[in-house]
């Protein structure tokens, strides 16, 4: 471009001056008078101006020309620029030399800052499935309380289904506890508390930072829960404990100190020392049974008639019946996939309480029928159950208040089992009439 312009001015001064001259020479009216040329003034003035007019015109005219191709080669080198800059292709060849440089430097920066987004938006991309497929949530808040980055699972605690630049978190969700305990935050060490959302219990951690806050979030209803029935369990076992070993241990003392010495009553005591230990051993077997009922293989199953379960917990608790003088009806059978002890704890459970709340000349009608489902119907003509403990029977060491003796983990068991097995389980009871449950072996 350089070279073209030098050129142009050379040639267009060395053009006019010619010209000029030339007009000059032609055009003059001159005479001589003693070898000396006059030239007339005013003639002299028209001519000059006229060969001055002629050289602009020509000058401006091909300056006109130039120009414009000039001009159509800046724009070509600029679209080009404004295509690499888009990212775009263009395979035109660059018009002007200068541009060559520059259009190669840049190609190269934006070359290097396509990278480098890209691999920013990868990083950002991993980072927030990694952030999405945790099970506890985090947000990042910045200074003023807005949100950064969260993941679903915060997102879903809090009910937040977009986070707009325009509105803190505050905002968004809005609850004193948080929102004091975010402005009251300082730097020595996180905050903890626990807040109730959707009847769950969510423990929220927050640190401060110097850009902004971190919210982590972490759902510990079930946590709580075991340390609550761990912590119960506890108290119910060692009051269940208590009462059997107290009489073990009062009426051994009695005996063995020779503080009785009438035959008829050391019968009585070691006949109570006995039926306690039966107590201790019954609830020992309960506990270990309802601990490992969740370990065993839920998959080590055989087909099972029901029917012969029923005639081997009957065989069992054959005693039990006659000292009642109960009648016991069984109609129907069907064939379940089941792991057979867990088939036995459940019948067994059910057919003992029937047995134990039953009256004296009682009856149990025991009935098994196939339709969509199987389903097992054991009906009893016992004391019954009051209905607002209808809900609350087959929770862990729950007994009903009377002169029955049980350790409440019977109906435990059967619960568990049914949980395993996505077993249905029913209850009809009147009181003083009798009670009839209804277990649904689910497709």
């Amino acid at each position: 471009m350089g070279t073209i312009l030098k050129f142009f001015i050379i040639f267009s001064s060395f053009l006019s001056t010619t010209i000029a001259f030339f007009m000059l020479w032609f055009f003059f009216n001159s005479y001589s008078i003693e070898n000396i040329i006059y030239v007339h003034k005013n003639n002299l003035v028209f001519y000059f101006f006229i060969s001055t007019v002629i050289s602009l015109f020509f000058i401006f005219f091909i300056s006109k020309i130039l120009i414009s191709h000039c001009l159509k080669k800046y724009n070509q080198s600029l679209n080009i620029l404004k295509d690499i800059i888009q990212n775009e292709e263009n395979m035109e060849k660059i018009p002007l030399e200068d541009f060559e440089f520059v259009i190669r430097e840049l190609k190269q920066f934006v070359k290097e800052n396509i990278e480098t987004t890209e691999q920013a938006k990868h990083r950002h991309k991993n980072i927030s499935e990694i952030m999405d497929s945790m099970e506890d949530g985090i947000i990042f808040l910045n200074n003023t309380y807005h949100i950064i980055l969260a993941n679903k699972s915060a997102l879903k605690i809090f009910s937040i289904h977009k986070y707009r630049k325009n509105y803190t978190f505050i905002q968004l969700y809005r609850n004193q506890v948080v929102t004091k305990a975010l402005r009251t935050l300082n730097s020595s060490e996180p905050k903890i508390l626990d807040i109730i959302i959707n009847k769950r219990t969510i423990r929220l951690t927050l640190n401060i930072f110097k850009n902004g806050y971190t919210i982590f979030t972490k759902d510990v209803t079930e946590k709580l829960n075991l340390e609550k029935f761990q912590n119960e369990t506890i108290t119910n076992v060692s009051h269940f404990l208590k009462t059997p070993i107290t009489s073990i241990v009062g009426f051994s003392e009695l005996v063995s100190k020779k503080m009785i010495t009438d035959l008829d009553k050391i019968v009585e005591y070691n006949q109570k020392i006995y039926d306690s230990g039966q107590v201790l051993i019954k609830l020992i077997e309960d506990t270990i049974i309802l601990e490992s009922i969740e370990k065993e293989d839920k998959n080590d199953v055989e087909e099972i008639e029901i029917t012969s379960i029923v005639g081997e917990v009957i065989s069992i608790y054959h005693n039990q019946i006659e000292e009642k003088n109960i009648v016991i009806n069984v109609k129907g059978n069907a064939t379940i996939k089941i792991n057979h002890m867990h088939i036995l704890y459940l019948i067994s459970n059910l057919i003992e309480n029937a047995i134990k709340y039953n009256i004296v000349d009682g009856k149990i009608n025991i009935e098994i029928n196939k339709i969509d489902n199987i389903i097992l119907t054991i009906e009893d003509t016992g004391i019954g159950i009051e209905k607002e403990n209808l809900d609350i029977i087959f929770n862990r060491y729950y007994r009903v208040k009377n002169e029955i003796k049980g350790n409440g983990l019977g109906l435990s068991i059967v619960d568990s089992i049914a949980k395993i097995y996505n077993i249905d389980i029913n209850i009809e009871s009147e009181l003083y009439i009798g009670s009839k449950f209804i277990v649904t072996f689910l497709n």
